[in-house]
């Protein structure tokens, strides 16, 4: 989680936004989806405006159903906005997801950026899975070299 602050207001008080990201499940099967949600929290007393929220993905994490960006014209004091979409483990692997960006002006124009901390996914490979291209191609110059050696005996 992440807090903004922005250079402050004329009246010396600066915008409080928490953003938090969080993915569910932390741990899937490679091709399987998973849910990643971004919420933006007005903490502060004064809104805040042209609020933009940029959350790029993993090529390996593409998005399915969603988007992960999102334009919100004004936020209230004590307001929220949550930002959801679902991604896809294209491959097994551990990864940390890129962190989100969020932009936003307060009450005088002053524009501020923040960054929350980002999550971490495991896609696992399914044990069913068949080989990747590049392991057939291996599998098969090994079966070529095992023939190759076979003639040799003959």
């Amino acid at each position: 989680m992440s807090g903004g602050s922005g250079s402050g207001t004329k009246d010396g008080s600066s915008p409080k936004i928490i953003i938090t990201k969080e993915i569910s499940p932390v741990s899937i099967k490679q091709g399987k989806e998973a849910k990643i949600t971004v919420t933006v929290y007005n903490h502060g007393a004064l809104p805040v405006n042209d609020v933009e929220i940029l959350d790029t993905c993993l090529p390996e994490l593409p998005v399915v159903w969603g988007n992960s960006r999102y334009t919100i014209p004004s936020l209230s004091p004590d307001d929220t906005r949550i930002l959801t979409y679902t991604v896809r483990a294209e491959k097994a692997g551990i990864y940390r997801l890129n962190k989100t960006t969020v932009m936003y002006a307060d009450v005088d124009g002053n524009y501020s950026m923040s960054y929350p901390d980002s999550a971490k996914i495991t896609v696992i490979r399914s044990l069913l899975a068949e080989p990747d291209e590049e392991k057939s191609e291996d599998i098969l110059v090994s079966f070529m070299k095992f023939i190759d050696g076979l003639k040799s005996f003959s």
